[in-house]
């Protein structure tokens, strides 16, 4: 793999690439995995900004919300029994 320097904006990123070919076209395309971020002109050590995290599960709270909102008026009448 070779280490390229693009330059987006302002900024320079590190990635680096590989040649993979594709048998059904019969042709080789770049492929680019991004590195870091160069800061302060250190490209051998690139700040990684952010990995990517793996989602494990979506959850919907607005139903609880929705009976919190109404116990909170429940709650001091039950109280007073």
């Amino acid at each position: 793999m070779t280490r390229e320097i693009k330059k987006v904006g302002k900024y320079d990123y590190v990635y680096e690439s590989s040649m993979s070919l594709d048998s059904d076209h019969r042709k080789r395309h770049k492929v680019s995995r991004y590195v870091g971020k160069v800061v302060n002109g250190d490209v051998d050590n690139p700040k990684r900004v952010r990995d990517i995290v793996a989602i494990r599960g979506i959850y919907e709270i607005g139903h609880l919300e929705l009976a919190w909102s109404v116990m909170d008026d429940i709650t001091p009448a039950l109280r007073e029994e």
